[in-house]
């Protein structure tokens, strides 16, 4: 396997560091005091969340400002930054998100670690102009991994909170006690995978359109292609799910988390393996 060079692991172990605090911080009970209100965010969680958006965006700014990356490494940052700004918009929307911040950040630490490890990982040419549907088809698929990232999240704080009610635990500060109440994580979870099938939509329609204007093929049956579709459908499913049958809790969170893996698989999964195990073999 490939590992980072001095100059990238320096600069990805720093993004790396800038998240720390915001996560420290939402691991506390302080940040959200359990009870059925959830206050107004102090200036301290906005503060440290804008200091682990400016490493994580300068840092991803840095590795394509000479042009488009398509590396293991370059990819998990550009997710990470897109969660966070949304995660930022969704948080000054929704006092509940706010209650998302332990999970969601511990996570996208977790995210950066192999971006760092495997910075130096040797990436494969962008194939292909980069035309207005390769565009629409990049920005489609990296919001729809956010949004779905953040959906994912949402049925993590579900599952936590559904747990600690099933258990009966006692009231008091733990990370179950202070995730959003059920039904408001459900909520939550619904919306952001609508948003998420949505994008998930308009990125398999550019890609097929990229690919038929390139090679006069419409559907090439690689492996992410096929993952994206299962991912797409199995998205799909959980929605009606919802909606008509009106499957919820932790089931529904299960089922989420499960299509999340096969979307992870699909994305930063197949970079993975070509850039990391086979391309650094």
């Amino acid at each position: 396997m490939v590992i980072a060079t001095t100059h990238s692991f320096i600069f990805g172990l720093s993004a790396l560091v800038s998240l720390l605090p915001a996560t420290l911080y939402a691991l506390s009970p302080r940040a959200v005091p359990v009870g059925p209100q959830t206050p107004r965010a102090s200036g301290l969680f906005w503060l440290l969340g804008a200091v682990a958006f400016a490493g994580s965006i300068a840092w991803t700014a840095a590795q394509f400002a000479a042009g488009w990356r398509t590396g293991f490494a370059p990819s998990l940052w550009l997710i990470i930054v897109v969660t966070l700004a949304l995660y930022g918009g969704l948080a000054a929307a929704s006092r509940e998100a706010r209650r998302l911040a332990a999970p969601l950040f511990v996570y996208l630490c977790l995210m950066a670690v192999p971006a760092v490890l495997w910075s130096g990982a040797p990436e494969r040419p962008l194939v292909g102009p980069f035309g207005a549907w390769m565009t629409a088809h990049i920005m489609a698929a990296v919001l729809a991994y956010a949004l779905a990232t953040l959906a994912a999240v949402a049925g993590v704080g579900v599952l936590l909170r559904e747990g600690a009610l099933k258990r009966k635990a006692p009231p008091g500060s733990s990370l179950a006690a202070r995730m959003p109440a059920v039904a408001d994580g459900e909520r939550l979870q619904s919306r952001l995978l609508s948003a998420a099938a949505v994008f998930l939509a308009i990125g398999l329609i550019s890609g097929m359109a990229n690919q038929y204007g390139e090679t006069g093929a419409l559907l090439p049956l690689t492996h992410k292609v096929i993952l994206a579709f299962v991912a797409f459908v199995l998205v799909v499913a959980l929605l009606l799910l919802h909606s008509r049958l009106g499957v919820g809790g932790r089931r529904l969170a299960r089922v989420l988390l499960g299509a999340y893996l096969v979307l992870a698989f699909a994305y930063p999964g197949v970079k993975f393996v070509t850039d990391v195990l086979i391309g650094g073999s």
